[in-house]
């Protein structure tokens, strides 16, 4: 996307190229996530301020799914790695944050939110889905 100052990273969509040329592979790439977490909202605007790039990484799969996570993590810090996929043929879209407090392995919190894949796209925004 760009924006007033010129170019930034938005997303990155993820595509397989076989034999036959693009593999669009199982289903739509995903569409960002519903309900963008606290710790990457906060990530992505501590990064704008401190040096202009973003702060949170979204990479969007085939298959429906979303991964984001943050470009870099602190000594010491915490973070949170966030999965949204829409598995195919179901109606259900899920999320699920891996929240933790410090880059050992350990998990401070799973957040595991579900909505209708129907009318997931209608609420965009009311749940911060900007990063």
């Amino acid at each position: 996307d760009r924006d007033a100052d010129g170019w930034g990273f938005a997303h990155c969509d993820v595509a397989r190229y076989g034999a036959e040329g693009l593999d669009e592979g199982p289903g739509p790439r995903g569409a960002g996530l519903f309900d963008v977490h606290r710790r990457l909202r906060a990530a992505a605007a501590a990064a704008a301020v401190d040096d202009g790039l973003p702060g949170v990484l979204e990479l969007r799969l085939p298959g429906s799914a979303t991964v984001a996570f943050l470009r870099r993590l602190s000594a010491g810090g915490g973070g949170c790695l966030s999965v949204d996929w829409t598995p195919p043929e179901d109606e259900m879209r899920v999320q699920v944050d891996r929240v933790f407090d410090a880059a050992d392995g350990s998990v401070a919190s799973l957040e595991i939110t579900d909505v209708l894949a129907s009318t997931a796209d209608q609420y965009r925004g009311v749940h911060n889905s900007d990063i």
